[in-house]
């Protein structure tokens, strides 16, 4: 109801009465449709602040398994091309082992070079063969040197504790069988 100039009771305003309302009814809807677009302003703004988030420790953790995979094709590379105390130096910089451990393997790898290796004849190359994982927190990478005459496997254990990959465990022999699953 509205009551007009001289009093009269009407249904519907005065022409003097109609901007107003419609003025409010503006203001009313101009007010919901800022508070509706801030609310999906902030909502995406919430959502990519998420997933940016959670995205980045899997983005760390793939660069340093990167890294582990590239120190143990660069370990492979210096010790086919003879030079093992590199490879070992390389192994004890970003291994879980202990030094002495490393440093006992580096005596048994060099008598087996000289004693066992040359039955082997020449050490011709080495390749990556496969990688077995366990989530995203344990694998074993398997190489294998090529001789003329036999071959090696090569298995590094490496670990990610969720601070960085580490090498766990270097191994070399003959047996395959992990291999031919």
């Amino acid at each position: 109801m509205y009551i007009g100039l001289g009093g009269r009771i009407s249904n519907s305003p005065t022409t003097s009465q109609a901007p107003t309302v419609v003025r409010h009814a503006t203001t009313r809807l101009l007010a919901n449709s800022i508070e509706f677009i801030m609310t999906k302003i902030l909502t995406i703004f919430f959502l990519c602040l998420t997933l940016i988030s959670c995205g980045q420790p899997e983005q760390n953790s793939d660069k340093d398994k990167n890294r582990i995979d590239n120190v143990c094709d660069n370990f492979m590379r210096q010790f086919v091309a003879g030079q093992t105390d590199e490879a070992l130096k390389l192994l004890k910089q970003n291994t879980a082992m202990q030094p002495n451990t490393i440093d006992t393997l580096n005596l048994n790898i060099s008598d087996q070079i000289k004693n066992i290796f040359p039955q082997f004849g020449k050490m011709l190359s080495y390749e990556f063969v496969k990688e077995k994982k366990v989530k995203d927190f344990l694998a074993k990478r398997f190489y294998i040197i090529k001789f003329s005459k036999f071959f090696l496997k090569v298995d590094f254990t490496i670990y990610n504790s969720g601070n960085g990959w580490t090498i766990t465990s270097f191994h070399y022999n003959e047996e395959v069988e992990d291999l031919l699953e």
